[in-house]
């Protein structure tokens, strides 16, 4: 189940696309709104909500236990900014800074702050925008 942020992001997502009957949004638009619900569902350790943005080719090859043991106990993300979407047909190319903790990192199994920027690939499948890991 989503946490109570990551629900709502999800849901003033899905309103705005919803509530604009007049105006169709533009492919960055809603990238933009697919970008934020997947890194507020990382920051708050929802890696159920966070898998549910994969790309369904994706997911069929990496299980939800296998993306959330990637992350969980090993990446909290702490702060993201998104600061770039450029769409093509069916393809858009997202820039996330994000501020995370590793922890355990070798060699001295200690905690270690770092922040960089996150280049994602979104794809459009099915009248949806989904994330394609590398």
């Amino acid at each position: 189940m989503p946490s109570g942020r990551s629900l709502w992001v999800m849901l003033v997502s899905l309103a705005v696309v919803s509530c604009t009957p007049f105006k169709s949004l533009s492919p960055e638009e809603l990238v933009t709104a697919r970008v934020e619900g997947y890194w507020s569902a990382m920051k708050a350790g929802d890696y159920k909500s966070a898998y549910a943005f994969l790309a369904p080719g994706y997911r069929t090859q990496v299980s939800e236990e296998a993306f959330e043991k990637r992350f969980r106990g090993k990446t909290t993300f702490h702060k993201t900014s998104l600061t770039t979407v450029i769409c093509e047909t069916e393809v858009c190319d997202s820039v996330v800074n994000a501020a995370y903790t590793v922890h355990g990192a070798p060699p001295f199994n200690m905690d270690v702050d770092a922040e960089r920027p996150w280049r994602q690939r979104w794809i459009q499948f099915e009248d949806e925008w989904w994330l394609l890991p590398k």
